[in-house]
């Protein structure tokens, strides 16, 4: 892409190809690759439900959900 191209440009070539994009995502999240997966997820996450108003997410009645990932190593450290 060129180096001057606007952000509103930038967002229409990116928005042709939005199906693809969002089915490489849930691809991704079927990975053996923990990385792949967690990036996928936070992707997601992050970028495609953020755009959602919580009224939207949420039907009348229920509690928002909460999502809490942990991406700690919890293996065990060698001690000296």
């Amino acid at each position: 892409m060129p180096k001057n191209m606007s952000k509103i440009a930038i967002r229409n070539k990116v928005a042709s190809h939005v199906e693809e994009i969002i089915s490489v995502l849930l691809e991704l999240l079927r990975s053996k690759n923990p990385n792949a997966r967690l990036g996928a997820a936070k992707t997601l996450l992050n970028k495609i439900l953020a755009d959602l108003k919580i009224e939207e997410a949420v039907p009348d009645g229920e509690k928002p959900l909460l999502i809490n990932l942990d991406i700690r190593n919890n293996e065990p450290k060698n001690k000296e």
